[in-house]
């Protein structure tokens, strides 16, 4: 079961109270055993930050180590505990709370808009903030080990607004006419420009995701997940491409 997700609050005040978090972790357990779930995924976006138009405070990081360490002691060592992270790897202090946790699913995709990639593997001139390849340094210096790291892959484009709406699955950009497929071999990332040649769509093809895999395998990360299942064809040419590149 996942709590939280962007614009989801009121974590700061749960986390900062010792009785809070205590309550919460509780109902955590019973949740998990009342459903017979795997486990608990935490997705506070983010710890000491309001940029989701929710509450924060300077202790938020502290206090997340606190959670942690809670809801793994309330659900026991054979349950799941894991987390969603910004690419960027801040706000979470993963060599205290990497103990606690099974794996950590990282957001590797909105780091940029048209004209920039939103979600490439490697750095170029088009890369947005945080490349795929950044985001799992940033997480490897910060203290999760690489076997703990799941890579975030998206089934959504990013478009300019004006030519293309802002977020347009996978399915609804296969048939946008009168743009042209780009292919930035540096970044190893797929775009669409207009007729006058201006950048206007980031999104994901089986192609990058391939990539994609062959570097989680590479790199010794425990796998994939993706954002979200809805933004995929119906026949599933995405997320079965991540499947075949990861166990295949």
């Amino acid at each position: 079961m996942s709590i939280g997700g962007w614009g989801s609050g009121r974590f700061s005040e749960m986390a900062s109270d010792n009785t809070k978090r205590e309550q919460f972790a509780k109902d955590c357990a019973r949740a998990v055993k009342q459903f017979h779930l795997d486990g608990i995924d935490i997705d506070w976006e983010y710890p000491t930050s309001s940029a989701a138009g929710i509450s924060s405070h300077i202790n938020d990081t502290h206090n997340f180590s606190l959670l942690m360490k809670a809801i793994r002691k309330a659900i026991g060592t054979k349950k799941l505990l894991t987390m969603a992270s910004v690419a960027s790897g801040k706000y979470v202090a993963f060599d205290i709370v990497a103990p606690y946790l099974n794996f950590v699913n990282i957001m590797t995709y909105d780091s940029g808009n048209p004209p920039y990639h939103h979600a490439s593997l490697y750095r170029s001139a088009l890369s947005g903030n945080t490349t795929c390849e950044e985001a799992v340094a940033a997480h490897i210096t910060a203290g999760m080990p690489a076997h703990k790291l799941v890579l975030g892959i998206p089934f959504y484009g990013r478009g300019n607004k004006e030519e293309v709406k802002s977020f347009i699955d996978y399915k609804d950009l296969l048939k946008l006419q009168g743009l042209e497929k780009k292919w930035d071999d540096v970044a190893k990332a797929n775009y669409m420009v207009n007729q006058q040649g201006e950048f206007v769509l980031s999104y994901e093809s089986p192609e990058s995701i391939r990539l994609k895999c062959d570097f989680i395998r590479a790199k010794g990360l425990l796998g994939a997940m993706y954002w979200e299942y809805a933004g995929d064809t119906e026949e599933g040419i995405l997320r079965r491409t991540v499947y075949s590149g990861i166990f295949e």
